[in-house]
C-alpha cells in the first residue's frame, strides 16, 4: 500500500512527488524430512519512502533527481526454487536499499530533421541483504548478500524521422555492482563484482514503416533489433582459478521482425508478425 503527495511550483516548471509505502508478506511452507513434516512460516511488515524532484529547464529539456528507501520482497521462485536446477531457500530476507538517481532528459525535441528523445542517468544503489543467484555445486540457490553497492550510468537515445517512416534508437548501461560486506563469510570478496550479474549491456533498433500500403489506415513495418551483453562471471572473481564453465561469454543477438497492422475499425485492430 502507498500514499503520495504531488506539488507544482513556478507555473509547473518545478514539481515534487513525495511517497510512502508499506509492505506485508506472509510465507508458509511444509517440507517432509526423514518422514517428519515440518511447517515453516515467515511474516514480514516493512515500510519505505522516497521523493522525486523535476525541473523543466526548457520546454524539451528537464533534469530530475530522486531518492527512495526501497524494499524488494523475495519472489516465490526465489523462495521455493523452480523444481529443477534452482533449489529452495526459505530463509531469504527482503532487500533494503537506498537508491539515488540523477537524470538529464531531452523530451520530444522536434525540428525539420525529425523528433529526438534521450536521457542520461547516473545512479547509486546501497543495498542490504541483496538477493542473488549463486551456484551450489551442480545446482543454484538464491541467497542474501550482506551488503552490495551499485554505481553506474545509463543512457538512451531515439530519433524519429519527419512523418515517422524511420526510427533509430539505442540504450546502454554500465554498472559496477560490487560486494560491500566487510564482515561475515563474504568479507574476503569485498570489492569484487557480484556474481551472475551483467555489468555492461546495450540494445539498438532500426524501424522502417509505411502507412496506407493496401487499404487506407494500415501499416507495414520492418524492424531490426540487436542486443549485446558483455561476458561476466558466475562465481566470485577471486574464488580460485577460472575456466570457461565459470563465466557466461559475451553475447550479440539480432532479430528481424516484419509486422502488418490492419486499419482500425472502431476500437479493434489486428496485427500480424513474423520474426527471425
Amino acid at each position: 500500500s502507498g500514499v503520495e503527495h504531488e506539488m507544482h511550483l513556478f507555473g509547473g516548471a518545478l514539481s515534487n512527488l513525495f511517497f510512502a509505502k508499506s509492505y506485508v508478506q506472509n510465507v508458509t511452507s511444509e517440507a517432509t524430512v526423514s518422514g517428519v513434516t515440518a511447517k515453516r512460516r515467515a511474516d514480514r511488515a516493512l515500510w519505505g519512502l522516497g521523493d522525486g524532484l523535476r525541473y523543466d529547464i526548457l520546454e524539451w529539456l528537464f533534469v530530475k533527481a530522486s531518492y527512495e528507501y526501497a524494499t524488494r520482497l523475495p519472489e516465490s521462485r526465489e523462495l521455493f526454487g523452480n523444481g529443477g536446477m534452482v533449489i529452495e531457500n526459505l530463509r531469504l530476507e527482503p532487500e533494503r536499499s537506498h537508491n539515488v538517481n540523477l537524470t538529464l532528459a531531452v523530451d520530444a525535441l522536434t525540428s525539420a530533421l525529425g523528433k529526438l528523445d534521450g536521457n542520461l542517468t547516473g545512479f547509486v544503489r546501497e543495498t542490504e541483504q541483496l538477493i542473488a543467484l549463486f551456484p551450489l555445486g551442480e545446482l543454484f540457490r538464491y541467497d542474501n548478500l550482506f551488503e552490495a553497492r551499485a554505481v553506474g550510468v545509463e543512457g538512451a537515445l531515439r530519433w524519429a524521422s519527419p512523418g515517422e517512416w524511420a526510427e533509430l534508437g539505442g540504450n546502454a548501461t554500465f554498472q559496477e555492482f560490487s560486494n560491500a560486506s566487510t564482515t561475515g563469510p563474504l568479507a574476503p570478496f569485498e570489492g569484487e563484482r557480484v556474481p551472475n550479474r551483467p555489468y555492461f549491456w546495450a540494445n539498438a533498433h532500426l524501424r522502417l514503416q509505411a502507412r496506407d500500403v493496401v487499404p487506407p489506415g494500415d501499416t507495414l513495418a520492418l524492424t531490426w533489433r540487436s542486443r549485446y551483453v558483455r561476458d561476466f562471471f558466475l562465481n566470485w572473481e577471486g574464488a580460485g582459478r577460472k575456466g570457461p564453465e565459470d563465466s557466461v561469454p559475451s553475447q550479440l543477438t539480432h532479430a528481424a521482425v516484419l509486422t502488418y497492422l490492419t486499419p482500425t475499425t472502431g476500437t479493434a485492430q489486428m496485427s500480424f508478425s513474423a520474426e527471425v
